[in-house]
């Protein structure tokens, strides 16, 4: 991945080593090569080049008309913006069907690396680093408003619980898997509804036996393994080890 991102790269026109060969620029539009950046971003993240990919991921965002501070003073403005302002946004009347679509293209990449940044803050255990990755989880949740599909919006949901529970913030923890279980009742009549549902009952069959309630976790965990199995029944092996080895644990 890594080396075809750098080819892609050079196509481009950035550098590279070997920059002294005069190519042609190959241009692409601003969507396009912040979905580059944020691929980019990903591979500098699995390479454990977390700063690289910070950078690239707040790049990506920039080119996406959505920026992330870089100072704490920053996290504290534009964390002031998402709770009091961003809701002005969703009061917008969307009347254009292409123009839609356009903007939840725009709206997935722009939460693709709301994630990625939440994911790379959480990995340094200071205050500082949980203020960055809370703020990338707020502003990931005010995107999630604007999503028109109920299952995007169940594995969001699902993914910022997850994250409250790393963090040890039980309220929002518990506050976002309820409104998960809500979103969920409207996602049984696609297979990717289905798969949301089966990542919910997942995170709920851990979040139980993380409370000790062992019987609870395991009819949880039946049902997220048949709803597998309904959509593809190749899941059902995967999903039964990573739910079987926490509660063999627990009754060894």
């Amino acid at each position: 991945a890594f080396f075809y991102l750098r080819k892609a790269s050079s196509l481009l026109g950035q550098p590279s080593a070997f920059s002294f060969f005069k190519k042609h620029k190959v241009k692409i539009c601003q969507f396009e090569e912040a979905t580059f950046c944020h691929l980019q971003s990903e591979v500098c993240f699995n390479m454990g080049q977390i700063t690289l990919a910070k950078k690239l991921a707040r790049r990506a965002l920039h080119l996406l008309k959505r920026n992330f501070p870089w100072t704490w003073l920053g996290v504290i403005f534009q964390t002031f913006l998402e709770k009091c302002w961003y809701s002005c946004s969703l009061s917008q009347p969307r009347n254009n069907p292409s123009e839609n679509k356009k903007k939840l293209a725009v709206l997935q990449q722009q939460m693709h690396c709301l994630s990625l940044l939440r994911q790379l803050y959480s990995l340094e255990a200071t205050a500082s680093s949980r203020r960055f990755a809370c703020l990338a989880t707020l502003m990931q949740k005010n995107s999630v408003k604007e999503l028109p599909g109920e299952a995007q919006v169940v594995s969001t949901y699902v993914a910022l619980s997850q994250f409250s529970q790393n963090v040890g913030d039980k309220e929002k923890w518990l506050y976002h898997e309820q409104l998960a279980i809500q979103k969920s009742s409207l996602c049984w009549f696609s297979r990717e509804g289905l798969l949301a549902t089966a990542q919910l009952m997942q995170a709920l069959a851990y979040t139980k036996l993380c409370l000790g309630h062992l019987d609870f976790s395991i009819k949880l965990g039946l049902i997220c393994v048949s709803t597998c199995w309904r959509v593809n029944g190749c899941s059902f092996p995967r999903v039964m080890m990573s739910l079987a080895r926490p509660a063999s644990i627990l009754l060894a």
